[in-house]
């Protein structure tokens, strides 16, 4: 897929929290934080708005209209609209810090990944 973007979808900014550069080693696995707000706002407008859309443009030709293949139009319409939407919506969050994922720990390569997990409700699951 790289190959036809831009070739960075494999890149991902992190906010780094609490931790300065000097904490990071190449290698190192890190857990990363979304916020609840962040996740299902965008969870909202991916899933939801395409689908509305295309719903919204099969009932707006459905009215000047009662031919199948305008409805598909429609349909094709509105849902181009929708995953329009979803890109302007995208690059408005983009560079929002509520938006940007965050890192709450660090484990130094060769670390294993076994052992309490914490969790960010602050409660704490054991693996």
């Amino acid at each position: 897929m790289n190959r036809y973007m831009s070739g960075r979808r494999n890149h991902l900014q992190v906010n780094m929290g609490k931790f300065s550069a000097a904490d990071f080693q190449l290698n190192d696995e890190v857990d990363v934080s979304v916020s609840n707000k962040a996740l299902l706002s965008a969870a909202f407008v991916v899933y939801l708005l395409p689908l509305c859309s295309l719903i919204a443009g099969i009932l707006i030709v459905g009215q000047f209209s009662n031919q199948d293949l305008y409805s598909v139009i429609g349909a094709v319409l509105g849902f181009s609209a929708g995953l329009l939407l979803v890109r302007i919506y995208s690059m408005m969050v983009a560079n929002r810090p509520d938006y940007q994922p965050v890192v709450v720990a660090i484990r130094p390569s060769g670390a294993s990944p076994v052992g309490i997990i914490p969790s960010i409700s602050g409660t704490s699951v054991s693996g």
